[in-house]
């Protein structure tokens, strides 16, 4: 029999290796997912279909060529639930030691042109110079798996960088230039001109035009003390701390700083500038890796696309609200996004559709899926691709499970 003609299994044993990048977190990652201890670097577990890291399939996975999840998908598009043979999202378990770069993603059409144009440049998709890897936007969200999770996200309002420049000028005094630069904001605020000079200040400093006031910015944050220290010093010098000489310091003056408890989540669409700075999570995105970087990186850095991208308008932190779909599942579904993320307590939930594709991680706890006469034992660090379906999967059990998904991909 061939496969074609085989039953479609609903829950699919994944796996995968995490990606080893220079700011992760030794054996962060295999702690959260209950895995044997390492001292390896470990930044990222991605689960999905893109080809920068496609999620291995375990069993049952018919034929042993079927290895990867995309690979499977593929073979049995229609009754695997992904008609396109690919997922269009991309689940990530995240661990970061050290900050990431200073960095923001294009909306849908500067994605499709940046990679049309890169293509037509003939800049390979493996380049190292390639900003456009995929034709695709890259809103994602993040989930903090503990206390603590740290980030910059999102330009704030001018007057508060004017307020902690004054409160660095109350605990000593402050450099001429960063008084000036004080000065300039306070005038922008007073003539309604913010994103204008948002966009000057933040542009200047990543061309290199602000060393000045980046290096008087690191010496008052050296030269404070007190606990807890100023949050501008506190960022200032976590930042140095990695990097000494990168303009990113500077520009991160301007940027959101953000602490997420256990289960608190930012969303992060087109145009918003952003590093997370350390913690571990759950990332969840459409499946894209374009990534424009500003900073703070050993990666290709290209600030004028980066800046055609940025969108410079302060606002308020971007924070996820959760939404109760049904008891004891909790969504995190960001409007217009083609993706959602939900928490699933088994000892309460009882049951759940999934209408999408969709990857489920047993991050606390066991428990015990059913449907029709499949089932599937889980514990912590188990992964499943979850076949969509019209029948209910059962669940018992214990701790939670959290289910990456197409948009509204769970329901009671």
């Amino acid at each position: 029999m061939s496969f074609s003609e085989k039953r479609i299994p609903v829950f699919v044993t994944l796996a995968n290796t995490p990606r080893d990048y220079a700011w992760g977190a030794p054996g962060a990652i295999s702690e959260l997912l209950g895995a044997p201890a390492t001292d390896r670097v470990e930044a990222e577990l991605w689960l999905g279909t893109h080809p920068g890291s496609p999620t291995r399939v375990l069993a049952p996975a018919g034929p042993a060529s079927f290895d990867t999840l995309d690979r499977w998908l593929a073979a049995e598009p229609e009754a695997s639930g992904a008609p396109e043979g690919a997922l269009p999202f991309l689940f990530k378990v995240l661990a970061a030691a050290s900050p990431l770069s200073i960095q923001a993603h294009p909306d849908a059409a500067q994605a499709r042109a940046g990679f049309e144009r890169e293509n037509a440049a003939g800049i390979a998709l493996d380049a190292p110079t390639r900003n456009y890897r995929d034709p695709f936007p890259k809103p994602e969200l993040i989930v903090a798996m503990r206390d603590g999770f740290e980030a910059l996200s999102g330009f704030r309002p001018l007057s508060e960088v004017v307020s902690d420049l004054d409160e660095l000028a109350a605990l000593g005094d402050l450099d001429p230039v960063l008084d000036a630069l004080r000065a300039r904001l306070a005038a922008a605020v007073a003539a309604g001109t913010e994103t204008e000079v948002l966009a000057h200040e933040v542009s200047a400093a990543l061309d290199g035009d602000r060393e000045a006031e980046r290096s008087a910015l690191v010496a008052s944050a050296h030269s404070v003390n007190g606990t807890p220290l100023p949050r501008l010093a506190d960022t200032v010098r976590l930042l140095v701390a990695e990097y000494p000489t990168d303009p990113g310091v500077f520009v991160a003056l301007f940027l959101n700083r953000v602490t997420l408890n256990r289960g608190e989540s930012l969303y992060l669409d087109a145009g918003n500038m952003h590093a997370y700075l350390r913690g571990i999570g759950l990332e969840l995105m459409t499946a894209s890796d374009n990534v424009l970087r500003g900073g703070m990186t050993p990666k290709h850095v290209d600030v004028p696309e980066l800046l055609t991208v940025v969108r410079f308008a302060p606002g308020p932190v971007p924070f996820l609200p959760q939404t109760e779909v049904a008891p004891g599942i909790i969504g995190y579904q960001p409007e217009g996004a083609n993706f959602a993320l939900y928490r699933v307590d088994p000892a309460i939930a009882g049951e759940f559709r999934v209408v999408t594709p969709a990857i489920a991680v047993q991050i606390a706890g066991d428990s015990a899926l059913s449907q029709g006469d499949e089932r599937a034992s889980l514990s912590v660090g188990d992964i499943r691709y979850l076949t969509p379906s019209d029948s209910s999967v059962r669940i018992a059990g214990n701790g939670e499970i959290w289910v990456a998904a197409g948009a509204y991909g769970v329901t009671s």
